[in-house]
């Protein structure tokens, strides 16, 4: 008989679990999009990390001397003193995350380089070959580097890859992020200067 009833009262409350669960997970469900709205309606994901790898907000990042793909030697600083503000990618053709950032790199250089936006992409492919290749496929119009030794990632303090830094005029870092930015375009655009 108390079996019986411990039994009945078992099942009465996996009945009602049942009903629970599918509210509960509509709840939550709707909790969650509100949450994931307000944040992106907040800005959090555009915001710039203020310190990556040996990189802060305001320092001038060692010089670097490096290769294009047409093996003519290109200085950071030098690029970056021709434009308002340059960003500098550092990338590789073996990453996943990079290759889906490159479309939105071509087209904030198409639409801003005459705004004053210099885009700058430093490959830390181990072979030239595989930077080209991954290059040519795309026909981007931005300067490419080649860095086969790494010294970007050593003389920066980079550890993941894409790796984005905003260097203005001056020199100094701007912004820097870490890993595939969602709205990078949007992000950038909005550190331009404006025009008059």
């Amino acid at each position: 008989m108390a079996a019986d009833r411990l039994l009945e009262q078992h099942r009465k409350a996996v009945v009602q679990t049942d009903r629970v669960k599918p509210t509960f997970l509509l709840w939550g469900f709707i909790l969650l999009c509100a949450g994931g709205s307000a944040w992106l309606k907040t800005g959090l994901l555009e915001k710039p990390a203020q310190v990556v790898g040996k990189l802060g907000i305001g320092d001038v990042p060692p010089e670097l001397e490096l290769f294009d793909l047409s093996g003519r030697g290109q200085s950071l600083r030098e690029i970056a003193g021709h434009n308002q503000l340059t960003l500098v990618s550092i990338w590789a053709s073996w990453c996943t995350p990079c290759r889906m950032e490159f479309p939105a790199l071509d087209r904030l250089y198409r639409k801003n380089g005459s705004k004053g936006l210099g885009i700058v992409a430093i490959s830390v492919d181990s072979e030239r070959g595989d930077a080209v290749a991954f290059i040519e496929r795309r026909k981007v119009r931005f300067v490419v580097l080649h860095d086969p030794r790494g010294t970007v990632k050593t003389r920066w303090g980079i550890d993941a890859l894409p790796t984005t830094v905003l260097v203005g005029r001056d020199g100094r870092v701007k912004a820097t992020y870490q890993g595939l930015q969602p709205y990078l375009e949007q992000t950038i655009e909005k550190q331009l200067p404006k025009g008059p």
